[in-house]
């Protein structure tokens, strides 16, 4: 379903037309066609029928191993089966299963984490797939690697719901499988256009419904631009500002862009990454800012040099910046209208009241 939905949405990636994402050789995509390995796509993940057997794999490509589990001796309920990488070619090769109950898988996806690691553990970058398992309980998935030559670990794990998320526990270390450490050792790094088309376990534009929402509130957009606005508005009107969340707690939970579309509420960061999934879906690479705002009119959420985020997109050539949360503007928290002014602002408007600490990596 996945792979027919890439080959239904190549057309529609008119914004990214301009970059050539992940290119291959000849003589290495010639090499991948006879086992079965597809280039992978803009959104970073191609699933596989099968996984070729390792006699068959193209000589390039090594073996990771061996997989351990945070369960220690007791298997987890997901299991890495095979893992496979090429030294020189930013991917990561996975196939698994998980565990089943009723005679049903007991999750319809898996989340996977690809580490870039380093001697310091803050400085880490990971991005987290949300990879499709199949009826049988099975997954295969070709994986993007998208921190450039490094030492890196996958890990998969069940997925994570709201509740189960705080500030800072995002994926499911307590049950994770992890691989033993393995070095990419000729890769550059992505641009900021190339992750901003990735998909990702909290913004998954894979999903046909993410992209059935993104055509549905873009129909009457002309330009990528038009379409943006057209997102802005759409989240002004049907995404609620949730105060209860963050009343209750500074250690706020993490919503999925699916988990947020059926509450049609959240904070910040929950706005960001639906904008994030509608637009990447529509081939516009979007990204989420991070850092502190403030404005003197008091009517917006996260104001007051407190922690927030907002997006940017790729059009024309340019960034584009744009608030979604700041889409309305509050008189009380249950009244609110609509402003226009957090789409596309000038940048000395921005640059005064948004405080730009890091670009996002999910």
């Amino acid at each position: 379903m996945r792979q027919a939905f890439f080959a239904a949405a190549g057309g529609l990636l008119c914004g990214i037309a301009m970059f050539n994402f992940f290119p291959l050789s000849p003589h290495v995509a010639e090499a991948r066609t006879q086992v079965g390995l597809p280039a992978v796509p803009p959104s970073g993940e191609a699933a596989l029928p099968q996984v070729p057997s390792s006699g068959a794999m193209p000589v390039q490509w090594r073996q990771i191993a061996p997989m351990h589990s945070t369960q220690g001796p007791k298997e987890g309920p997901v299991r890495l089966q095979r893992a496979y990488f090429n030294p020189s070619q930013p991917e990561v090769l996975l196939a698994g299963s998980v565990t089943s109950s009723h005679g049903r898988p007991a999750w319809s996806s898996v989340w996977v984490q690809v580490n870039l690691l380093t001697k310091n553990p803050q400085n880490e970058s990971s991005w987290t797939y949300s990879v499709p398992v199949s009826k049988s309980g099975s997954f295969a998935e070709l994986l993007r690697l998208p921190f450039g030559r490094g030492r890196y670990d996958v890990a998969a794990a069940p997925p994570l719901t709201t509740n189960q998320t705080r500030l800072n526990y995002v994926f499911d270390t307590r049950q994770e499988t992890k691989t033993n450490p393995f070095v990419l050792t000729s890769a550059q790094a992505d641009s900021n256009q190339q992750l901003g088309m990735l998909s990702s376990a909290w913004a998954d534009w894979t999903d046909p419904a993410i992209h059935a929402l993104a055509l549905q509130i873009t129909k009457n957009a002309r330009t990528p631009l038009e379409q943006a606005r057209a997102v802005y508005d759409w989240e002004a009107k049907h995404i609620a500002y949730n105060w209860t969340e963050i009343s209750l707690t500074s250690d706020y939970r993490w919503n999925t862009t699916q988990e947020t579309l059926a509450s049609r509420t959240g904070i910040c960061v929950d706005y960001s990454n639906v904008a994030d999934a509608l637009m990447r879906s529509l081939g516009v690479p979007t990204q989420m800012l991070v850092g502190y705002a403030s404005d003197s009119n008091a009517g917006v959420a996260d104001s007051g040099n407190i922690g927030h985020s907002w997006n940017r997109s790729w059009i024309g050539g340019r960034w584009v910046y744009w608030d979604p949360t700041w889409s309305r503007y509050y008189l009380s928290k249950n009244m609110y209208f609509v402003q226009q002014q957090w789409f596309n602002p000038p940048m000395s408007l921005l640059n005064r009241t948004h405080q730009l600490k890091l670009v996002a990596t999910q």
